[in-house]
C-alpha cells in the first residue's frame, strides 16, 4: 500500500506502514479511553515528535475482531478538524505533522511539547497578573483562529493547552470533538468535559422532539471556567452532596446552586471572567471582544506591574478526572499496548521501552530480527505512567463512549418560560 501522508486533502487514510519506516515509538506520555499518546523519533533527522495512537478496533462475537465504523469516522473526522485548525501554522495551535492508519491504529504525529496548562498550574504556587493576562491572551488568539476558519472545539480545557518555552506560550490541542460550525442553523449534541460544559448544551429548549443547539460561544464560556479556576480554584458550578458527571451537567443546566464570583485577587481578570461567563450565548463577549479586554490587553503592557496570584488547582484537577465519562482501565491499556507492539513488530517498526536510549535501528532490519529486539526491549516498558504524565498531550477521546454515557444520564432539564 502507498504512503498515507497528513498533507494529503482526502476523507479516508488508506491502509500503510509508511509510519513504521519513518518513525520509531517510544515512552508513553498519556493515556485515554481507546488510546495512548507515545515520543516518536523521525528515524532520518533523529527529531522528536509525539504521536496519538488510536485504536479503532473492537471485539464482536467473543475472539472476532473487527473495526468500529464509528470510532473509525470520528477518528478521520478528528484528522480533517485538526488539518483545517493547523493549515495556517498558528503559534497558537498545536500542529499536525502526519496521519497514517495501519492495521486498526491511526497515528497523529504531532509537535511534542513539556507539558499541558493543567500541569503548569499545578508546578507554580503563585502566578503574576501579567503571566495570567499573557496565559489567556494565548488561549484567546487559538480559539478565536479556530472560529475564524469556522470551526468549535468543543472541548476547552486546561489539559487541551500545551506549554512551549518558558510556560506562558500555549497551543491548543485535541481536536477529537471539534465540529465546523454550519452556515445556518445550530450544532446539536451533548459532548465535552463535565465542569466546562455551558448551559445552552444542557438545557432542552420548549419541543417534543427539540434538541439543546450551540454556538461557537460554548468555547468562550469553557475559557471563562478556566479563568475562574486560576482565580477561585475550582470550578463555577459545585452541586451539593456528591458529585457526580450528571449532578454537574444538572447544576450547570438550572444555574443551582446560583452562580457567585466572590471577591477576587484580580479584579481585572474576574471583570473578565464575568463577561464570558454569561449564561446567554448572544450576551456573551466573542473571542475577538475579549482580546480587546483590558485585562487581556494588559499582557501586551511589557513591565506592567499587578499581584501576584497564589494557585490553586489540585482539588479541581482531581475532581475533573473523577467526573471524566469514561475510566482509564489498566487491562484495556495493558491490551492496547500488547496489540501495539504486535502490530509495530509485524510492520518492521522499532520500539523503544521506558529506559531506552536512541540507538535507532535500521528500518530495513528483517521483520524478524525487528520482532526479537522489540521482544527484549519491551520487557522494560512495564513502569506505569505517573499521574503527572497523565495528559501531557490529551488521550484519545471518543464520542462513542461519551453517548453511551448520555443514554444513562438524568433527563436534561428544560428551558424555563
Amino acid at each position: 500500500m502507498g504512503c498515507s501522508s497528513g498533507k494529503e486533502a482526502v476523507d479516508e487514510i488508506p491502509e500503510s506502514a509508511e509510519f513504521f519506516r519513518r518513525y520509531a515509538l517510544g515512552k508513553k506520555l498519556g493515556e485515554g479511553a481507546f488510546g495512548q499518546v507515545r515520543l516518536a523519533t523521525e528515524i532520518s533527522t533523529k527529531k522528536e515528535f509525539a504521536v496519538k495512537v488510536a485504536d479503532v478496533r473492537t471485539q464482536e462475537s467473543g475472539s472476532v475482531v473487527a473495526v468500529s465504523k464509528r470510532r473509525k469516522r470520528n477518528l478521520e473526522r478528528e484528522i480533517r478538524m485538526w488539518r483545517i485548525a493547523g493549515a495556517a501554522k498558528l503559534p497558537q495551535v498545536t500542529l499536525l505533522e502526519d496521519a497514517f492508519y495501519c492495521s486498526g491504529f491511526y497515528y497523529m504525529v504531532c509537535e511534542v511539547c513539556k507539558r499541558n496548562l493543567m500541569q503548569h498550574l499545578l508546578h507554580v504556587k503563585t502566578l503574576a497578573e501579567e503571566e495570567f493576562a499573557t496565559l489567556a491572551s494565548e488561549m484567546l488568539h487559538g480559539i478565536q483562529h479556530l472560529h475564524t476558519v469556522g470551526l468549535v472545539h468543543r472541548d476547552i480545557k486546561p489539559e487541551n493547552f500545551l506549554c512551549v518555552g518558558r510556560g506562558t506560550e500555549l497551543k491548543i490541542c485535541d481536536f477529537g470533538l471539534a465540529l465546523k460550525q454550519p452556515k445556518k442553523g445550530k450544532l446539536t449534541g451533548v459532548g465535552g468535559t463535565a465542569p466546562y460544559m455551558a448551559p445552552e448544551t444542557l438545557v432542552k429548549p420548549k419541543g417534543l422532539w427539540a434538541k439543546p443547539g450551540f454556538h461557537k460561544e460554548v468555547d468562550l464560556w469553557a475559557f471563562g471556567v478556566i479563568l475562574y479556576l486560576i482565580l477561585f480554584g475550582k470550578f463555577p458550578y459545585m452541586p451539593p452532596g456528591e458529585t457526580t458527571a450528571d449532578s454537574m451537567k444538572y447544576a450547570i443546566a438550572t444555574d443551582s446552586p446560583p452562580l457567585q464570583f466572590p471577591t477576587s485577587q484580580s479584579s481585572l481578570a474576574l471583570a473578565l471572567a464575568k463577561r464570558v461567563l454569561v449564561r446567554d450565548p448572544r450576551q456573551r463577549l466573542t473571542a475577538k471582544e475579549a482580546l480587546q479586554d483590558p485585562f487581556v490587553l494588559q499582557a501586551a503592557q511589557r513591565g506592567s506591574q499587578g499581584s501576584d496570584l497564589r494557585v490553586s488547582v489540585q482539588d479541581a484537577k482531581e475532581m475533573a478526572e473523577k467526573l471524566r465519562e469514561f475510566q482509564i482501565s489498566e487491562n484495556t491499556q495493558q491490551d492496547l499496548e500488547s496489540r501495539l507492539k504486535t502490530v509495530t513488530a509485524k510492520s518492521g517498526g522499532i520500539w523503544f521501552s521506558e529506559g531506552d536510549d536512541k540507538t535507532l535501528v535500521s528500518p530495513t532490519t528483517s521483520q524478524n530480527a525487528v520482532s526479537v529486539r522489540a521482544d527484549s526491549r519491551i520487557k522494560k516498558d512495564k513502569k506505569p505512567v505517573s499521574r503527572d504524565k497523565f495528559g501531557t498531550h490529551s488521550g484519545v477521546v471518543s464520542e462513542e463512549q461519551a453517548q453511551q454515557q448520555m443514554m444513562k444520564a438524568a433527563p436534561i432539564p428544560e428551558e424555563p418560560s
